[in-house]
């Protein structure tokens, strides 16, 4: 059906990809309806609607602690977030909040009201105007799915096309971006760019689940066939897209010759193998599901919980306190709470995985349930081992969208040695709790620590070509060294 148009507000078509997986084409062909609008000016990245509901997500108390932003900024201007200590506040004996605080509006209502005001802003100079599309990231959608309707374009990329083409783009405009820093190896990269994936494409399952209209496009087929790729929004909408006038344009963006030649570069230009088996045992199941080659038979280390193979997943399951097993579906493992309890613990059998083998631990969560999380593990010994390190143990803003918490430098841990016995999520409810919490868990995922030594990127970028290997010597040195956030 299609989506269901309130008049007076701008229809959200929001792009959500990874640097160089095709965001910036997708914007450029929702520009070719005149009704949707936006800043088309190039890089196409003027987030106004991500600004409010940034705002508006704050209003309801998050504190985007697991997005690697500091509370330090934000705190120096307006001190600490009012809703955040308000939901510390002691409950009256009665049913309402402490009877000192002050009413205030929902957030959903602080987002309708300034999308509202911004509607009729940018009518002014486009009377027609009836779309509004933004570049976005992934968790947006599935915040605005109760207050506005919407549709999500996911964007994906061959993972190996997407690291060759965001090292080419680094290197083109002479500083670092897209989730890499000067201290990462190749490898290293590889890993973070293999977990924004991850992150995004558990973020389009969600939001999927939700009821939610989208659609998961892969930049070859948007590259090759960008209208018919499109049929679905199309359908959905009542968008009308074009093709675009000058393909040329913005050529600047491109780091290949053609459209064509942008198409598995990683078969073309090498890559270190150790980068391909990144991406290949991490990203498997995703991998397969969309199409992508892999050379594996499986996928590494991780427990996906999904309705296929219940009964093994549960018997993986060695103990779970303060809730009980919904049932297992699409979102994953769905565990409640007990009445009035602020905890949940999730006790898995590992089936003694050498300790010594795991870099990282991953673990995909959705639900109003939760905030932080503690890790811990055993070896040999019913006693569980505890970190309480920022690496093991994470806060993090639920919600309707999915979080993958990302919990690195475990082997750094001096009690993470020996066979991996089993392992303990702690889930801890932060503020008041919703009428109806839930925690959904979607995957377990260790990431393996690297076979080989491997070399930083300071000296030479694996993803050039052998025979240009010798130009690209200090290769760090070439550029400004300013890391900036992925886009």
């Amino acid at each position: 059906m299609p989506l269901q148009e309130t008049p007076e507000l701008l229809t959200p078509i929001l792009v959500s990809g990874m640097g160089r997986s095709g965001s910036t084409l997708a914007m450029q062909l929702l520009g070719t309806d005149p009704t949707c609008v936006f800043d088309q000016v190039y890089p196409l990245e003027s987030r106004y609607l991500s600004l409010i509901t940034h705002f508006a997500a704050q209003w309801q108390g998050w504190t985007f602690a697991d997005y690697g932003q500091t509370a330090s900024a934000y705190q120096s201007v307006l001190g600490n977030n009012p809703v955040v200590l308000r939901n510390t506040v002691e409950q009256d004996a009665g049913t309402g909040p402490a009877a000192k605080l002050l009413n205030i509006p929902q957030s959903g209502d602080v987002l309708l009201s300034m999308w509202k005001q911004f509607t009729a802003a940018a009518r002014v100079g486009k009377p027609n105007a009836r779309f509004y599309g933004e570049k976005t990231v992934e968790w947006l959608p599935s915040f605005l799915a109760p207050y506005i309707d919407t549709y999500a374009i996911y964007m994906f990329r061959d993972p190996r096309d997407l690291f060759i083409s965001a090292n080419k783009f680094n290197s083109k405009r002479g500083y670092l971006a897209f989730g890499r820093t000067q201290q990462d190896s190749d490898r290293d990269h590889a890993i973070t760019l293999a977990f924004k994936f991850l992150q995004r494409f558990e973020n389009y399952r969600v939001f999927k689940a939700l009821g939610g209209k989208t659609s998961c496009t892969k930049y070859e087929d948007l590259a090759l066939n960008p209208v018919s790729t499109l049929s679905d929004l199309v359908s959905q909408t009542g968008m009308q897209i074009s093709p675009l006038k000058d393909e040329n344009s913005f050529s600047d963006h491109r780091t290949s010759g053609s459209i064509e030649q942008s198409i598995a570069r990683w078969k073309r230009e090498p890559l270190d193998q150790e980068v391909l088996n990144v991406f290949d045992e991490i990203l498997f199941d995703i991998l397969t599901e969309m199409g992508y080659e892999t050379s594996r038979a499986t996928g590494g280390m991780n427990i996906d919980f999904t309705v296929s193979d219940s009964e093994s997943l549960k018997a993986r399951i060695a103990n779970l306190e303060g809730a009980s097993i919904t049932n297992l579906s699409a979102d994953g493992l769905k565990l409640t709470p007990g009445a009035g309890s602020k905890e949940i613990a999730l006790e898995l059998k590992m089936n003694d995985i050498p300790m010594d083998e795991v870099l990282e631990l991953w673990i995909a969560v959705s639900g109003n349930f939760g905030g932080s999380l503690s890790t811990g593990w055993t070896s040999g010994s019913s006693d569980f081992n505890f970190s309480t390190t920022s690496e093991i143990s994470k806060q993090y803003d639920p919600g309707q969208h999915c979080t993958v918490l990302r919990l690195t430098h475990v082997g750094n841990e001096p009690t993470f040695k020996g066979p991996l016995n089993k392992l303990l999520f702690k889930f801890e409810h932060k503020g008041l709790l919703p009428a109806n919490p839930v925690l959904n868990v979607r995957v377990v995922k260790l990431i393996s620590k690297s076979k080989a030594p491997t070399e930083p990127v300071s000296e030479t970028s694996s993803s050039e070509t052998q025979q240009s290997s010798g130009k690209r010597k200090g290769f760090l040195n070439q550029l400004l060294g300013v890391s900036k956030n992925d886009k």
